[in-house]
């Protein structure tokens, strides 16, 4: 399902105007029509992890296939280059951004790593939560 179908669907499940959408996530009501009319088909981490938390408080089932690096960080509110600092103090913004956006997948050493810092910031997650990302980002690049 595209971000827009599933932004129009729980903004309806939870019977909120974009207006009241918005506002429960803190964002302009523009920025929900954006969405929905998928001339922004990128939301941001920050976006997605105030959505879920929308949804968490209102028992509403929210799925999206995320980047669980880029959600993590977006959770911890760190930019790019603070998140690769606590990643054994070395990684560079560049390699995280190449994260993101798919275009690397972290070694294992840093993956634990990212596993660690997440469990210790209350996110739950798994090796294989971040193994299932990079097995989806070559499936896609095939």
């Amino acid at each position: 399902m595209k971000f827009k179908d599933v932004i129009k669907n729980i903004r309806t499940e939870l019977k909120l105007s974009h207006k009241q959408f918005a506002g429960e996530i803190g964002l302009s009501r523009w920025v929900t029509y954006r969405w929905e009319s998928g001339n922004i088909k990128n939301p941001t981490a920050s976006a997605i992890y105030r959505i879920k938390k929308l949804c968490n408080k209102h028992n509403t089932e929210f799925s999206l296939e995320l980047n669980h690096i880029k959600e993590i960080r977006a959770r911890l509110g760190l930019g790019q280059k603070e998140f690769g600092k606590l990643i054994f103090g070395k990684v560079c913004k560049t390699t995280v951004s190449c994260w993101e956006a798919g275009r690397r997948v972290p070694n294992l050493k840093s993956a634990l790593a990212i596993v660690a810092l997440a469990k210790k910031n209350g996110y739950d997650i798994t090796i294989e939560d971040l193994v299932a990302d990079a097995g989806k980002m070559v499936k896609e690049k095939k």
